[in-house]
């Protein structure tokens, strides 16, 4: 993966006021969104891990630093986490870097569908979703969070987790973090059970950022296949060459 520390640094970014919606539409190009996001651990069902396994699970329950890049076609949510690069070649003449373990999240705004990529097995996977994908119950609830009042929202997610987040509308902005989209607003607290998410700060740039694209040699799976091929079980299959899995170029 690209680094991001270069998106922050070669391009002017402005941070704005809180009545920022009219000048988005107007002279804005780009916006970079900062968070926070950590992971809640039960202790008990990490207990019997191998000790490597517990820490690694133990140090995504601190907050850690993400970022959402958003234009006008689409954004990228990724962690900022100063971890161990890994360069792979995904044809005879691209190479990539990647960050290990981490996942990152799409949404195409032209094609309205989301992605998400991660590392499994030694090969870049890609889930292909609906952007719109969640249901999303709002609510007449307000508060107040770091200056800026929030609106309610609810939800279930994938995994049959309740989803709250605390939404606004000042930025002029659709978005959230990870692949939690879909409210009248920009997201500024999300909570789904298993990972909790807050917003720092949004600043604004009068130039388009070039967006992270998906790897065009991952192999694309829906959900469903993700779970079937991946998570239940049949991952090691697919290893020794038992399970296929159909490998398909990116399509919109």
């Amino acid at each position: 993966m690209m680094k991001l520390k270069k998106v922050f640094f070669t391009l002017p970014l402005i941070l704005l006021s809180m009545n920022s919606q009219s000048l988005f539409s107007q002279n804005t190009k780009s916006v970079v969104i900062e968070y926070q996001e950590k992971r809640a651990v039960n202790e008990e069902k990490i207990k019997n891990l191998p000790e490597r396994i517990q820490q690694v699970v133990r140090a995504k329950s601190k907050w850690r630093k993400s970022v959402l890049i958003h234009n006008e076609e689409g954004s990228y949510y990724m962690l900022q986490d100063k971890i161990e690069d890994k360069t792979v070649t995904v044809s005879d003449t691209q190479k990539r870097t990647v960050k290990v373990g981490q996942k990152v999240f799409f949404n195409d705004f032209l094609t309205n569908n989301s992605y998400q990529e991660l590392r499994m097995y030694n090969e870049n996977v890609l889930i292909k979703d609906k952007l719109n994908k969640y249901k999303w119950e709002l609510l007449s609830e307000t508060k107040k969070i770091n200056d800026i009042v929030c609106k309610k929202a609810t939800t279930t997610n994938e995994h049959g987790r309740t989803v709250v987040a605390w939404y606004t509308d000042k930025f002029g902005i659709t978005n959230g973090p990870q692949g939690y989209y879909g409210l009248p607003g920009l997201i500024v607290y999300l909570d789904d059970g298993k990972y909790t998410f807050k917003m720092d700060k949004v600043s604004f740039s009068d130039k388009k950022l070039d967006l992270l694209k998906p790897s065009k040699n991952a192999n694309v799976v829906t959900p469903e296949e993700y779970m079937n091929n991946y998570v239940n079980g049949k991952s090691s299959k697919s290893q020794r060459g038992n399970t296929t899995t159909t490998r398909r170029r990116v399509q919109n």
